[in-house]
């Protein structure tokens, strides 16, 4: 008489589709842990890069790509540059709890012509051209309410602040450029330095050139450290496919008979089918156990009736993948198979993983996307906070 070939209740076969999904959901997280490790790396090594392509102390030259020193204003202008952007507010009530959204609705970026002044005393002159890109990258540190629901937050170089600049070093017209004696003569011919965009853009920074890489570091490096640790628990609902599939075999159970049970819960009542088998083999006790079937597999059993069989008139084998050092992860079939549910959960969980570390990689500061924020509370009350004159 032939063997049984039968799949337990929301077992994903054939073993093929188990081994699939499976192996996808480890490939991935593997994936998502070396894509940490290699970008940290590689921001770091950016970072080392960016940090020793600018000098403060070395001296100044025709087509210098970065510039640093400390800001001084123009004559008779009131700032340098700076940014500013206006949030709206606005408030989501729940069951139990109130959030509220900082929206970005405007940016806008002013610059004056300032300078640069260098470790050697020279003067850089910023005067950029309305149609070049200029980027601020410094702390959002001003604010200003307008009202509960409108506030403006601002980033701004200061007179004295430290600086690195990054466009086109150049020789040219700078109209507050003076003689060596300080005043100007009809012969003077007014030029100095001037740092022009370098293709269309002009950069500033108060930080060193490598923080935001460090930052990005430091971020792809954790993520690093924690991936293994959350997806072992991502994956755990699998581990008894993991553990069928490496230690299992299949073996020829004995077909024991038939059962149907019901459980009860508040609302329903559900009917459960099954099959009792036992498993011999040499050196080690029988082991018995009753798998749960669907109905359909239920229907093709030999004498399928309420409780279990006690005819010995047919013997029956059945395939188990059968576990010697685990019994109780032993299932029924050819092949470790995975149950559909667990899968589910492990793949939801791999997904929020996975967009997890695409968060981390992709994550940009204020500067570099929309300023929008949230918080757990209400909109907080103004507090009385305007820029400075």
């Amino acid at each position: 008489m032939s063997t049984l070939l039968l799949y337990g209740d929301n077992a994903m076969d054939p073993p093929a589709l188990s081994a699939l999904i499976v192996g996808l959901l480890d490939l991935s997280l593997l994936g998502a842990w070396l894509y940490c490790v290699w970008q940290s790396q590689a921001a770091k090594r950016e970072a080392k890069i960016a940090d020793l392509a600018v000098d403060p102390n070395a001296p100044l030259h025709e087509a210098a790509r970065f510039v640093a020193g400390t800001v001084e204003f123009g004559a008779q202008q009131p700032f340098a540059l700076r940014v500013t952007i206006d949030q709206v507010g606005s408030e989501k009530t729940y069951k139990n709890s109130t959030t509220h959204t900082w929206t970005e609705t405007e940016r806008n970026t002013e610059i004056h012509p300032f300078y640069i002044k260098h470790a050697s005393g020279q003067r850089v002159r910023i005067a950029p051209k309305s149609n070049a890109h200029v980027l601020l990258v410094d702390k959002l540190d001003q604010r200003h309410w307008v009202s509960r629901d409108r506030r403006r937050k601002r980033a701004e170089l200061t007179q004295g602040e430290t600086v690195f600049a990054e466009g086109i070093l150049r020789q040219s017209h700078d109209p507050e450029s003076h003689g060596t004696g300080g005043t100007r003569s009809y012969r003077d011919t007014a030029t100095g330095w001037t740092l022009e965009p370098l293709h269309g853009q002009l950069h500033f920074s108060t930080e060193p050139l490598g923080h935001r890489h460090r930052l990005r570091a430091k971020a792809l490096g954790r993520m690093a450290i924690l991936l293994p640790i959350l997806a072992f628990f991502a994956l755990l609902p699998l581990l008894p496919f993991h553990v069928r599939a490496w230690a299992g075999q299949d073996v020829e159970a004995s077909y024991e008979g038939a059962q149907t049970w019901t459980t009860r819960n508040k609302n329903s009542v559900k009917q459960h089918y099954g099959l009792h088998a036992s498993v011999s083999l040499p050196g080690t006790p029988t082991y018995f156990e009753r798998y749960e079937l669907d109905e359909t597999d239920y229907r093709r059993l030999p004498t399928p009736q309420r409780g279990v069989s006690e005819s010995t008139t047919q013997p029956q084998r059945v395939w188990v993948r059968y576990v010697p050092a685990a019994p109780e992860l032993s299932a029924l079939g050819q092949g470790a198979t995975a149950s559909a549910i667990h899968a589910l959960i492990s793949s939801l969980m791999c997904m929020l993983l996975l967009a997890q570390v695409r968060h981390v990689s992709n994550y940009k500061r204020w500067y570099a996307r929309p300023l929008n924020e949230r918080g757990q509370t209400a909109l907080p009350l103004p507090s009385g906070e305007v820029f400075s004159p």
